[in-house]
């Protein structure tokens, strides 16, 4: 397998704007495409626009929509757009530090946010990383084995009590 390493953006020459309007127009057009492919992962059309913080919270919270489609129409993205063969996915998982123990999740393992051992939640993440860009693919919370081992406790935060226990990979 070649050896692969980032190369940062090339930097415009001096003088050349850094946002132009050919630049913002094509990122309108890409939002056009993107609300097309997500289109099918809403039941209802009122959900699909977020035009304020406001809508995305509702989206998140109230919307009636498949987060698993939306991941599966961003793979597709990702690969039409972003692909190539000397591409590479990244794992990697980052502590969230958090107060108390009732939020999902929550133990306390060494928590790189702060440096030391401490409450968190770990968030496992998967990234695309190319030459053409980089896009988050997938996240899951990483739930410890004292969570998993306690149906009562994984169906008082809202989640399935049969969840089996994973390593954080």
């Amino acid at each position: 397998m070649p050896d692969v390493h980032y190369r940062p953006p090339a930097r415009a020459p001096a003088g050349t704007p850094l946002l132009t309007a050919a630049t913002v127009r094509g990122w309108q057009a890409q939002r056009a495409v993107g609300d097309r492919r997500l289109a099918p992962c809403f039941r209802r059309p009122e959900a699909r626009p977020c035009h304020t913080p406001y809508g995305f919270q509702h989206l998140l919270g109230r919307a009636v929509w498949s987060a698993e489609a939306a991941r599966d129409a961003l793979y597709a993205y990702v690969a039409e757009h972003l692909g190539a063969p000397e591409g590479v996915v990244v794992l990697d998982e980052t502590g969230f530090p958090k107060q108390g123990a009732h939020s999902a999740g929550v133990a306390r393992p060494y928590c790189g946010t702060r440096g030391q051992v401490g409450n968190c939640q770990v968030g496992v993440f998967l990234a695309y990383v190319g030459a053409r860009g980089h896009a988050l693919l997938d996240r899951e919370l990483y739930l410890p084995r004292a969570w998993t081992n306690d149906p009562a406790r994984l169906q008082a935060v809202e989640l399935v009590p049969d969840t089996p226990f994973a390593t954080q990979p």
